[in-house]
C-alpha cells in the first residue's frame, strides 16, 4: 500500500519537515488521506486514476496543429492540422522550416480557401510560431455571433495537452517516418552526409524533399481513408476520419463550421504569410552548374545516387579551395 502511494505520501512528509520542522512517520500521513479522500485513495491504489475525458462534439469544432521535429536535424520540418472530432489530417506539409509564424498562417489560410469554411476552435501549444494563426483565426471568427467568437476561438496550452495531432504523430512515424529517419541516419553513419554542412543540409532536401512530400501525402491519404476502431477510456467516434468528417449526421453528430470570406482569405495571404519552400532557388542553380541536364528523382536508388554524387563534388570543390 506505501509503495503504491508512495508519491503522494512522500511529498505531504517531506514539506511536513521542511517547511513546518515536523518529524512524523510516513503511516501517520497515509491514514488521513485515507480518511480524507478514500475514493481516490483506493483508485490510486488499484492504478485507477481517472482521465480527463476528451469531448468533441462534431467535426470543424475544432482543429489541432503541431509541429513535428523528427525530421528537423536533418534539414526536413514537417507541420500538421488535424480535426479534433473526425481525426482527418487536414495537411500534413514539409518545408525548410516550420518555426517562422507566416509559413504556419500559410497552411492555415491555405487549408480555409480551400475546404471554404472556418472551424469554430483553433489549437495550439504556446510556440511563437501560432502568434499569426492565433491573430488571423480570430480576425476571421470576429463576425460570427455564436458564443466562442473573437479570443475565444482560439485555445493555447501545453504541448501535451494537444491531445489529437500528439497521439496522430506516433501513428505516422509507424505509417512512415521512420523510414526515413532510419534512411538519414545511415546516410550520417557512412559518413555519406554532414548534418553541420549546410550544402550537404540543402542538397538533401533538394534530392530527397520531393520523394517525402508525396510520402507525407500517401500517408495523409491512407490514414483518412482507414477505420479506426474504438479505444477504451476515451470517448472517440470509431470509424473513416473521411466519413466521419464529411457525413456526421450518420454519427448522431453536426458539423459545426463556419462561413468564411474569400476575399479577406486573398487579402491575408498576400499581406501576412510566405509560400514554403523544400530548398532555395540558390540551390537548384547550383546543382545544374555541378551537374547538367538533372531531373528530379523519382525514386530512393535515384535520389541517393544523385545526393552522393553531388556532394563529393562539392566537397571536393570546398577541398581545392582551402
Amino acid at each position: 500500500m506505501v509503495v503504491v502511494a508512495a508519491w503522494v505520501i512522500k511529498t505531504l512528509w517531506r514539506r511536513l519537515q521542511q517547511f513546518y520542522g515536523l518529524s512524523v512517520y510516513r503511516y501517520t500521513v497515509l491514514e488521513p488521506l485515507h480518511v480524507l479522500d478514500p475514493e481516490g485513495f483506493n483508485d490510486r491504489l488499484r492504478h485507477r486514476l481517472k482521465r480527463r475525458v476528451y469531448h468533441v462534439p462534431g467535426p470543424n469544432f475544432l482543429w489541432h496543429i503541431d509541429r513535428y521535429d523528427k525530421l528537423k536535424p536533418y534539414g526536413f520540418a514537417i507541420h500538421g492540422g488535424i480535426d479534433g472530432f473526425s481525426r482527418k489530417i487536414l495537411w500534413l506539409e514539409v518545408a525548410s522550416t516550420n518555426n517562422k509564424p507566416e509559413v504556419i498562417a500559410y497552411y492555415y489560410l491555405k487549408t480555409l480557401q480551400r475546404m471554404n469554411l472556418i472551424p469554430t476552435l483553433m489549437r495550439s501549444d504556446h510556440g511563437t510560431e501560432n502568434c499569426w494563426v492565433e491573430s488571423l483565426h480570430q480576425a476571421l471568427r470576429h463576425k460570427h455571433e455564436d458564443q466562442l467568437t473573437g479570443p475565444r476561438s482560439f485555445i493555447k496550452g501545453k504541448r501535451t495537452s494537444n491531445q489529437r495531432i500528439e497521439a496522430y504523430w506516433s501513428q505516422m512515424r509507424r505509417q512512415g517516418v521512420h523510414f526515413w529517419i532510419n534512411l538519414f541516419k545511415d546516410l550520417i553513419d557512412a559518413d555519406l552526409f554532414h548534418d553541420s554542412d549546410p550544402v550537404h543540409v540543402e542538397l538533401l532536401r533538394y534530392c530527397f524533399g520531393p520523394l517525402l512530400a508525396y510520402d507525407l501525402e500517401m500517408i495523409k491519404i491512407e490514414w483518412n481513408r482507414q477505420r479506426i476502431r474504438k479505444q477504451k477510456c476515451r470517448d472517440l467516434v470509431p470509424g473513416k476520419p473521411n466519413c466521419l468528417y464529411y457525413n456526421p449526421e450518420m454519427y448522431g453528430r453536426r458539423d459545426y463550421k463556419k462561413s468564411v470570406d474569400q476575399h479577406e482569405i486573398i487579402t491575408y495571404l498576400q499581406e501576412f504569410t510566405i509560400k514554403p519552400h523544400l530548398f532555395q532557388s540558390l540551390t537548384e542553380e547550383l546543382v545544374k552548374l555541378l551537374k547538367e541536364d538533372v531531373t528530379v528523382p523519382t525514386s530512393i536508388e535515384a535520389a541517393l545516387y544523385l545526393f552522393v554524387e553531388l556532394t563529393t563534388l562539392t566537397d571536393e570543390y570546398q577541398q581545392e579551395n582551402n
